[in-house]
């Protein structure tokens, strides 16, 4: 009982001034995952070829990359606030712009920006979770945070079974999520920097990013294609991501 009181009063410590960060962090992983199953599920609905729809799902990886390498420029020029408005804006229209076109030779356009958006959303809430850990509770912070992406990504898949043939109602809620989700400031480190950190990690997240982008992008398509109704399709991704969060908090207190 000792150990669990020990676990519990520190889980609270961790948590209490990190309230407003971990809800923003939910949003945002739930729009961003909602976003992704929502796409692939209509590619696929649509006959697109297999491999054009991996070309296209690829692109917001690819923009989710280049926004590592350079989106620190224009927070540098602008200052955080301004890029944050920015990006959230920018962000909250391209969703929308989905309902408007179904030009398949936009589509790569539009998945390279929202990943562009989300790459860089997703370093601004990182560098600001790590400028607030210790050594002494950095493994807990970064898997309450794992819990809160898993969480808010597992929920997204959700949005499947919305009753929404053509697509428009759930690129608005989408668009919504992303407007209300509070992003923390931003602070880059250059990939040289993150590399000579720790070159283990950083190959390992290089690996996990294909092994986890490729489940997120093809798992609904795979689903679909093997004849689950949207219900289970839904499911089937809710409880593929649902089970890395189960994993997060023993990690981090292992760690």
């Amino acid at each position: 009982m000792e150990i669990i009181r020990s676990f519990w009063t520190a889980l609270k410590a961790a948590v209490s001034p990190l309230t407003a960060f971990l809800t923003g962090t939910t949003l945002v992983c739930c729009g961003y995952a909602s976003l992704n199953s929502t796409f692939a599920l209509q590619l696929n609905l649509s006959d697109t070829p297999m491999f054009v729809s991996g070309l296209v799902l690829a692109c917001y990886y690819l923009g989710s990359i280049t926004a590592s390498l350079s989106a620190y420029k224009f927070i540098n020029k602008v200052g955080n606030i301004r890029a944050f408005s920015a990006f959230t804006s920018l962000l909250s229209a391209l969703v929308l712009l989905h309902v408007f076109t179904g030009n398949l030779f936009l589509w790569p356009l539009l998945r390279f920006g929202e990943g562009y958006c989300i790459g860089t959303i997703n370093l601004c809430l990182e560098s600001w979770l790590n400028t607030r850990a210790t050594n002494k509770n950095r493994g807990l912070i970064m898997s309450l945070y794992m819990v809160t992406t898993y969480l808010g990504a597992s929920i997204g898949q959700l949005s499947l079974n919305i009753p929404d043939p053509s697509g428009t109602l759930v690129y608005i809620l989408i668009s919504i999520i992303f407007s209300i989700a509070l992003i923390p400031v931003f602070r880059s480190t250059s990939v040289r920097e993150a590399f000579k950190i720790s070159p283990v990690g950083f190959a390992c997240c290089i690996v996990s990013g294909i092994l986890v982008g490729s489940f997120y992008l093809l798992g609904t398509i795979y689903a679909s294609s093997i004849g689950m109704s949207i219900k289970d399709v839904s499911m089937f991704m809710f409880f593929g991501v649902f089970g890395g969060l189960l994993a997060q908090i023993p990690l981090g207190r292992l760690s």
